[in-house]
């Protein structure tokens, strides 16, 4: 005898279970989905929304920066071993004249100059002291501080 393999039948799944993995395993994921997205990660249990309370530095936001403290938070940054700050007298706006002096008074090996926004004031960041005689020379028109330790 001729050993025959058993007949399918054309609906397969009436002779194995195949037929019926295939959608069981589907409704079992739709199932396990739905289930995830319907828990809710940290809902309270009444329906009500829980609010987080925001982290102190999240909840003392900054002030905005005036154009001096913006300027001199930039030239701080550059790591300069002096500081110092011109602002004219009277507390009018910096003009071109002003500017040529300070540029002819001031030591040729000042790093970094910055004039705010508004003109009124300008930034020295310099790896060396001003000598006294140029701040002497300075002070006599323009007001001359030292942010250096500030």
């Amino acid at each position: 005898m001729r050993y025959s393999p058993p007949r399918r039948s054309e609906n397969r799944a009436k002779d194995t279970h195949q037929g019926r993995r295939v959608p069981a395993a589907a409704a079992f994921l739709i199932a396990l989905l739905a289930a995830i997205s319907f828990s809710g990660c940290g809902r309270a249990g009444d329906g009500a929304r829980r609010t987080v309370a925001p982290s102190p530095a999240a909840a003392a936001s900054p002030k905005p920066m005036t154009p001096f403290e913006r300027d001199l938070e930039y030239v701080r940054k550059g790591q300069f071993d002096h500081i110092y700050v011109l602002s004219r007298k009277d507390g009018a706006p910096l003009d071109s004249k002003d500017k040529a002096y300070i540029k002819e008074k001031a030591p040729m090996v000042t790093n970094m100059w910055v004039v705010t926004d508004d003109n009124r004031y300008a930034i020295a960041g310099v790896n060396a002291e001003f000598a006294p005689q140029q701040i002497e020379a300075l002070r006599e028109r323009f007001n001359f501080e030292d942010y250096t330790n500030r």
